[in-house]
This record gives structure tokens, C-alpha cells and sequence, in this order.
């Protein structure tokens, strides 16, 4: 994606990002589909024939977790952030788009050994709040 935007004369705004195009919550990670964006500034065109399309980095709310566990570590990463943290703050996934941005570890050829920072759009739910029960006074 480097060399085409170089060639093409785009501008690259920041490293590559890795995106689930999946929703991790609905789909086992065996069938997640994953895209590579390359945020550009100029005017950018796409190329099916070498494979190379258009897309949209959303913006937004975000909360941005940082694992070091690689690729191998994002199931449980996800079960923990979507099924636990987040709807205990009543948040909740507002769109299967979840980029990822490598830290470290990118020139060993072990996926499980990179370092990631998650980056999950995130919207407040105006849905009731989890309910609590308590146990006041004496039995």
C-alpha cells in the first residue's frame, strides 16, 4: 500500500491500520474478515486489479486498549472489552470496524508476539442501566 500511494503521489498520514471488518461478538475468529488501510491525503483511486479499493476510517468515540498478545490474544481481549467493561458503563459496539495498529513486533514472523493497540468504536446506550440487586438490613 506504501508503494502504490508513493507512486500514485498520496501523502501516507500514519502507519498502515489492520481492520476487523467482522463482528467479533457474532462471529468466530476462524471466519473474521480483516482489511489493511493505508490513511492517504490526495486524491486516491482504486485499483481492482491489484486488489487495492477505497475506504472509510470512521471517526467517533473510541476506546483504545493496548494488548501484547498479537493476533492469537484478540479473542479473549474482545470477550473481555464487549462482554464484560464495556456494557458495565453502558457502552456498547456501534459498528463491526475495529482497527488495530502494530507497536512492536512486526519484524518477527510470530503473529502471537505483536504488540497492539485496539482502537473500538464505542457508543453510550441509552438503553436501562444493568440493575443491581442488594441485600439491606438484617436476615
Amino acid at each position: 500500500l506504501a508503494q502504490y500511494a508513493a507512486t500514485h503521489q498520496l501523502k501516507a498520514l500514519e502507519q498502515p491500520l489492520l481492520t476487523l471488518t467482522s463482528d467479533p461478538t457474532t462471529t468466530t475468529p476462524f471466519w473474521w474478515t480483516w482489511e489493511l488501510a493505508l490513511p492517504v491525503l490526495g486524491e486516491a483511486h482504486a485499483d481492482e486489479e491489484k486488489g487495492i479499493g477505497l475506504t472509510t476510517i470512521h471517526g467517533g468515540t473510541y476506546v483504545r486498549v493496548v494488548s501484547s498478545g498479537g493476533l492469537g490474544g484478540l479473542p479473549r481481549l474482545y470477550a473481555d472489552l464487549l462482554g464484560e467493561v464495556l456494557p458495565t458503563y453502558r457502552h456498547e459496539l456501534t459498528r463491526p470496524a475495529i482497527y488495530h495498529r502494530v507497536l512492536t513486533g512486526i519484524d518477527g514472523k510470530d503473529l502471537d508476539g505483536l504488540s497492539l493497540a485496539v482502537l473500538v468504536p464505542i457508543n453510550l446506550s441509552i438503553g436501562a442501566a444493568p440493575r443491581l440487586l442488594r441485600r439491606s438490613g438484617q436476615q
